[in-house]
């Protein structure tokens, strides 16, 4: 039987990336971020999520190298890097879905496939399909 993965399916700028679901620890909608001395430019900010420091990237800003800020109905997507929480902040979240092998192989040859996103040593990193392919 072929292996099937579990997607968070997101869109930013009307692309669509795609989250393994067990990377990700919750979603939640944007909220106002404090600003720190020294932020890096793909940094919006920090949130306090019941307590833990979350800093929280701009998507736009690495698919683009463009930002434009939160708005309220941006979301954001706390990832897990280890022990440690990464906000990652997304236009809008569609849905999960469960790909098949066979479907994402399909997706991977299409030019219009969407982006894998992950998150590697604290860094917002973008896979191909073939990645999890290859796992």
């Amino acid at each position: 039987m072929a292996e099937a993965f579990e997607l968070l399916v997101t869109r930013m700028d009307g692309r669509p990336v795609a989250v393994l679901v067990e990377s990700i620890f919750e979603v939640i909608n944007a909220v106002e971020t404090m600003t720190f001395i020294d932020r890096p430019e793909c940094i919006l900010g920090l949130i306090n999520l019941r307590g833990d420091i979350v800093p929280v990237h701009d998507l736009r800003f690495h698919m683009t190298g463009e930002s434009r800020g939160l708005i309220p109905s941006d979301q954001i997507l706390i990832m897990r890097d280890g022990d440690t929480k990464i906000g990652v902040a997304v236009d809008s979240v569609e849905t999960v879905k469960t790909f098949q092998e066979e479907q994402l192989f399909a997706q991977s040859l299409s030019p219009n496939a969407f982006k894998i996103l992950k998150i590697r040593e604290r860094q917002v990193c973008f896979d191909e399909i073939r990645s999890i392919l290859e796992m």
